[in-house]
């Protein structure tokens, strides 16, 4: 008992970004393919650049009569630059890849589709040894949608100002009871922020993410799944199958670059898990 408290203090994790929680709301889908699938249309509608702009824009308050306030007031006052954000064709950039990534990526994780369900009771370690097709499609189960990319810059620049602006646009937590007068009761995570894990370790970010999972959904992931014993090799399958389960929409992960080559097993070991 007293090791299993330690470790959870080691680990204690606090979350970067939290977002709304929402009962779903199913919208109509102009795209062919987003249709018939629940955890598309559960989504906002397809935000045009004028509601990214005016949703993502922070201006400081300002009356006039706020320069007759004393000295210290004004300062105060000042600080409040540090919160203003001034849309850029960056921010919309972001925001409509994001769109985009998490959309493509649910077409093949429609949870009412057969091969949808097949492949989730199959489970991610049999997948991955069952290989690919000359076609690419997987053996095992359906082939993934699911796309990336990297936001790249110098320290201070607003690489996270973007993101988190992205993500906010859209509900964190989905909670669905039926679709279509069939039931269908499932916490939907849309996106999860995590930050790098203090001591640069793959395990760490694994840790951490059934942290988040539990934070975010009241679950105890945590508690199941996390031991001095598990290793990465155990803890990504349950990443893999705990996402299909919550349908997880995007994955971040800030400041990637703190990841340790070295503690991770190196550069491409490191880059193959997240590919996984």
């Amino acid at each position: 008992m007293a090791r299993k408290m330690l470790q959870e203090a080691k680990y204690q994790y606090s979350p970067s970004l939290v977002g709304r929680q929402v009962e779903a709301d199913y919208l109509p889908q102009d795209i062919a393919g987003y249709r018939d699938n629940p955890f598309i249309e559960a989504l906002p509608p397809i935000f045009e650049d004028q509601c990214v702009i005016s949703s993502i824009a922070k201006y400081p308050d300002y009356d006039e009569e706020q320069r007759k306030l004393g000295k210290q007031t004004r300062l105060h006052l000042v600080q409040q630059i540090s919160d203003y954000v001034e849309p850029l064709p960056s921010h919309l950039l972001v925001e409509q890849r994001l769109s985009r990534l998490i959309r493509h990526g649910y077409k093949a994780r429609n949870p009412f589709s057969p091969e949808s369900v097949r492949q989730f009771h199959v489970g991610f370690k049999n997948i991955l040894e069952a290989g690919v097709d000359s076609n690419g499609k997987n053996l095992a189960g359906v082939r993934s949608t699911a796309a990336g990319f990297a936001i790249l810059g110098v320290s201070g620049q607003g690489k996270t100002t973007a993101i988190e602006s992205s993500l906010l646009l859209y509900p964190q937590v989905v909670h669905h009871v039926s679709y279509k007068d069939l039931p269908f009761i499932r916490k939907q995570l849309v996106w999860l922020k995590l930050n790098c894990p203090f001591d640069g370790s793959l395990k760490g970010l694994c840790l951490n993410f059934l942290q988040a999972m539990d934070s975010h959904l009241g679950t105890n992931y945590f508690q199941k799944f996390a031991s001095k014993r598990s290793s990465v090799d155990i803890l990504i399958p349950v990443m893999a199958h705990l996402a299909t389960l919550h349908g997880l929409g995007v994955l971040v992960i800030d400041e990637i670059q703190n990841l340790s080559f070295m503690k991770s097993g190196g550069a491409e070991r490191m880059l193959n898990y997240l590919h996984s």
